[in-house]
């Protein structure tokens, strides 16, 4: 801050012998200082706004399964490939841009970050018997891993411990894919259900994942990781199948949700936006059957859980909703 000098004062010898050094030091008079001219300033560039993020969506094609990206803010889909028969997302490598699918009898591989790159059948499937449960890119090697349940015949079940005892025995196989060929990695006997579960989660100790597995992206959209927080039911709002809410993570509050309890917790809706001098806004209706909730920064994307999905995107900053079209793989955010 600048000083502010009182005006002098003192007796006539004090001011006789300050006017002597004055002169003594050869100045005839007091003169203030001329202010430094101001530097300019470089006009600084406007603050660009940081871009919408993407959306990995599918749509049935002649033939196969067609795959796009779409911006959350509009404008046209970006082709990003074909495969072949029908699909589900398998994997996503984030640091590579690319993604794993099961499509037809084969596993493929795609770039969401290449527009119209030519998608790549890397493999058959893994195993012949069982189902593949689960799939993910190992942290360690970059190599795709998959996860077979497979019944055992009745001599073999007849040896293998269950629990609880109603549980269902399993053989677990981990394969990893190698040179175009699945090789299998380990095979661990197991039981699956009612409900002391574990079946794929048998293998959770060697799961070292690489970016996100269909199952963790599910999880994430889930009561696994979005149901903790629970709040009073919103003023004024039809809970429909909702018996509970909760509170979007992230949201400050600003975002609730119903549940329902199944053999589970699970998001039924409604999504309703809570505002600051406004009553709660419904946003996204309830669905019996569920909902998966992925917030990205501003936007939050509801879809229903079983497919094919009708996604729709919220912007958080002013509740504003657009649908998207449909799609035949759950919806994933990319990039």
């Amino acid at each position: 801050m600048p000083h502010r000098f009182g005006r002098f004062r003192g007796s006539v010898s004090g001011v006789a012998l300050l006017a002597a050094l004055l002169l003594g030091l050869g100045c005839t008079r007091d003169e203030p200082t001329p202010a430094a001219a101001p530097k300019p300033v470089a006009a600084s560039a406007p603050a660009r706004a940081a871009p919408a993020p993407a959306l990995l969506l599918a749509s049935a094609d002649a033939g196969g399964t067609a795959w796009f990206v779409e911006d959350a803010a509009g404008g046209p889909r970006r082709a990003v490939g074909k495969s072949a028969g029908a699909a589900s997302l398998w994997a996503l490598d984030d640091p590579q841009g690319a993604f794993y699918a099961r499509s037809g009898d084969g596993v493929w591989r795609g770039a969401w970050r290449v527009p119209d790159a030519p998608m790549q059948r890397m493999a058959g499937l893994p195993g012949t018997i069982g189902e593949v449960q689960a799939a993910w890119i190992d942290a360690s090697t970059g190599g795709l891993r998959a996860l077979e349940m497979r019944q055992p015949t009745a001599g073999e079940a007849r040896s293998m411990s269950r629990e609880p005892p109603d549980a269902r025995p399993y053989w677990a196989l981990l394969w990893r894919l190698q040179d175009g060929a699945w090789k299998t990695l380990e095979r661990r006997a197991t039981s699956w259900g009612v409900d002391g579960s574990v079946g794929p989660a048998i293998f959770d100790d060697l799961r070292r994942e690489r970016g996100r597995s269909a199952r963790g992206a599910d999880d994430a959209a889930s009561c696994v990781a979005l149901c903790d927080d629970t709040v009073e039911a919103p003023a004024g709002i039809d809970p429909g199948p909702a018996e509970e809410w909760r509170s979007l993570p992230g949201s400050a509050g600003r975002v609730v949700f119903g549940v329902a309890l199944g053999d589970r917790w699970h998001p039924v809706g409604p999504v309703v936006l809570l505002q600051p001098g406004q009553g709660p806004r419904s946003v996204a209706a309830a669905q019996a059957q569920g909902l998966r909730l992925q917030r990205h920064g501003d936007w939050l994307l509801v879809t229903s859980a079983e497919l094919p999905a009708k996604p729709r995107l919220v912007d958080l900053r002013d509740g504003s909703t657009r649908d998207l079209r449909e799609t035949v793989t759950q919806p994933v955010w990319v990039d």
